[in-house]
């Protein structure tokens, strides 16, 4: 688990939506995945020589 995640997030609701037949989640997982990005605490930017988006 990410160091930016304190708690993991409690999906059974998503594992028991994936069980309907032709119910596309995809979506929803974009969703799941945007909301927990943007809940997570900030991330300190690190310079990296190996990074071509570093900024020097």
């Amino acid at each position: 688990m990410p160091p930016s995640v304190e708690v993991a997030p409690d999906l059974s609701g998503l594992i028991e939506l994936s069980r309907i037949a032709h119910l596309d989640l995809k979506p929803v997982i974009l969703r799941v995945q945007t909301d927990l990005f943007v809940q997570a605490a900030p991330r300190r930017a690190e310079r990296s020589s190996t990074c071509p988006c570093a900024v020097s």
